[in-house]
Order: C-alpha cells, then structure tokens, then sequence
C-alpha cells in the first residue's frame, strides 16, 4: 500500500476554515493502518495537514508514491478539505488548486494493480463529469487489468458536510466506521470497497435527510480488499 492521505482544516489567509478536515484524514490513517497492517508496513503511507499540504508538496508526493507500486500494489489517495467543481483545494489556494485531471494522470501512470480514490470534499463528485474524466478511467481500468476505485462524498452539485456532534465530516465519519467493520455486511470478517461504499452510502444519506449523496465510479468493487475484520 502506497497512500498520501490530505487533511486540510486551516487554510492560509481565508476565513472559511473547516474544523474537522484534519481530524478525518489523521483517523483515517490510523485506522487504514490497523486494517490493513501487511500492505501498509511493506510500503509507504504519508500523511500531510494543514500548512504540509501545498499544492506542490500533495503533488510530490502523489507521484513519488505512485511511481513506487509494482503491478502487485495497492494505491490510495484520500484528501479531506476544501473542493470545488472539477478541482481539490490546497493549502496555498490564493493562487493554485489541484484539478481533478491531474490526480487521474497521476493514477493512470501508476502500475499498481489497486487504486483507490477517496475523498471528503464539496463538489467531490464533480471528478466523474468533467473534460475526458470517464474515459481517463476507462483507460485506468485497462492497464494491466486494474481494480480502480473512487469514491467521493457527495455528488457534482452537492456540498459536503461537517458535524460538530461526531467532530468529523459527515462522510469520514461513516468511512471509517465501515472500514472498522460496520461495512463487513455479509460478515466473513473482509471489508471490499463495494461493502464500504454500500454502507458509507447508506449512512450518509440518512443522516443529511438525502442532501448529501455519496457517489462512486469502479471496477471490480467487490474484489478490492480494504480491512479484515477480527471477531471474538
């Protein structure tokens, strides 16, 4: 497992700063850690907060990353902070943003057998539509007969919400309940991103009364591995 994992709560010089941003990202890398404790030990997982997340520095490390994973590797990206249509927010926004198109290029180069996007973003589904975007993952979903997945919190014209009653964004807060196992829904003790997605989806949309719909594009969902679940 290759994986750079972005929380950004406090933005530079803007006064809309997210409060739970970097609490989702800093849990769901220790709880991807605990779930999958092989793969993760084997290979590289980097976390950047805050003032970390420059546009260049995600951009360093999505690629160093990337380029590590051999045929047999997972690859993940998780970003939890600011979107907009067609584009993720960085730190330094004044003046840059990490467009959607540039994260598809960055997994299409990669060799990894697995690849994995998620993220907890307004507008987070905007990365399905958008210039060339489905067949950027058609063409994903051929090399060397990768298993892709990404999953974003809301759809294209949907806000992404924060809770202060579970101090997380709403999403985060039910991904990562499901990778604990609450996804495990035909219990055999495997959490597939299919299963996490299934469950994320259905905890999300009942808790914002359908105002914030989770949205996911994939191959083979039911066949990614993502936690083992160990039961007493």
């Amino acid at each position: 497992m290759f994986a750079v994992i972005i929380g950004i709560a406090d933005y530079s010089g803007y006064s809309a700063d997210l409060k739970y941003a970097d609490d989702d990202a800093r849990l769901f890398r220790t709880y991807l850690l605990k779930a999958m404790p092989n793969e993760t030990s084997r290979g590289k997982v980097t976390l950047l907060l805050n003032g970390q997340a420059t546009r260049q520095a995600v951009l360093t490390a999505l690629s160093s990353h990337f380029r590590q994973a051999s045929a047999s590797d997972f690859i993940l990206f998780y970003f939890s902070g600011h979107g907009s249509p067609g584009r993720f927010i960085p730190h330094d926004h004044s003046q840059n943003f990490i467009s959607h198109k540039e994260i598809k290029d960055l997994f299409l180069l990669s060799k990894a057998r697995y690849k994995i996007c998620i993220a907890d973003a307004c507008f987070s589904g905007s990365i399905l539509n958008g210039e060339s975007s489905q067949g950027s993952f058609n063409n994903m979903m051929q090399i060397n007969d990768a298993n892709i997945a990404v999953i974003m919190s809301s759809k294209p014209s949907q806000t992404s919400s924060e809770q202060s009653s579970l101090k997380q964004g709403l999403f985060s807060y039910f991904l990562i309940k499901g990778l604990l196992g609450g996804g495990d829904l035909n219990r055999d003790s495997y959490v597939t991103v299919g299963e996490l997605f299934k469950y994320t989806l259905a905890k999300t949309k009942q808790q914002s009364g359908g105002s914030q719909v989770p949205v996911i594009l994939g191959n083979n969902l039911d066949r990614i591995p993502l936690a083992r679940i160990k039961r007493n």
